[in-house]
């Protein structure tokens, strides 16, 4: 490696773009900067849905709701257009592979019934990261609502269980 430089600075100080660029350049093939990295985590909204571990051992027919939390886009401060995106995301894991984890995110608006916008299931006994595209219900065109990610495993029994240890949406307004 050429030109390689390493920063030391302090926990609370944050480098600037000429500390930072190049941090690491190989010929012109590599070069990061400040701005980049500044640009990417302004633009993306964290959304939290649950933040600790859970388990079930129920299937479908009692699925274990993780938490809840409300989320309205037309409020203006999330500078939300019809290109934005959205990703659910969530660690989740089953204790036997022939037995699938499964996680739903479900929508409860003011009227109607509520609607499961997405859903994933793995078999790995480790936590997996799982994903699904929820884009269509943090755009300014759709209603405020509650969201909800609910977890089971594919056939209830006292032995194996649906883990999850984290859901979060991540939006790109």
């Amino acid at each position: 490696m050429t030109n390689k430089r390493i920063i030391d600075l302090p926990v609370a100080t944050a480098p600037t773009g000429a500390e930072l660029a190049p941090v690491w350049q190989s010929g012109a093939t590599v070069q990061m900067t400040l701005t980049a990295i500044a640009s990417l985590s302004k633009s993306i909204i964290p959304f939290d849905l649950f933040q600790s571990s859970s388990s079930s051992r129920f299937n479908a027919t009692s699925k274990r709701k993780l938490g809840s939390r409300d989320f309205d886009p037309t409020d203006a401060k999330w500078k939300l257009s019809g290109t934005s995106t959205a990703t659910f995301y969530a660690l989740l894991q089953t204790t036997n592979a022939a037995n699938a984890a499964y996680i739903e995110l479900l929508l409860i608006r003011n009227v109607g019934s509520p609607t499961i916008i997405g859903s994933v299931n793995t078999t790995a006994l480790i936590a997996t990261l799982v994903s699904f595209d929820v884009s269509a219900y943090f755009r300014p065109s759709a209603s405020a609502a509650i969201f909800v990610p609910r977890i089971w495993i594919n056939t209830a029994n006292s032995a194996d269980f649906a883990i999850c240890t984290g859901a979060r949406t991540e939006i790109i307004p």
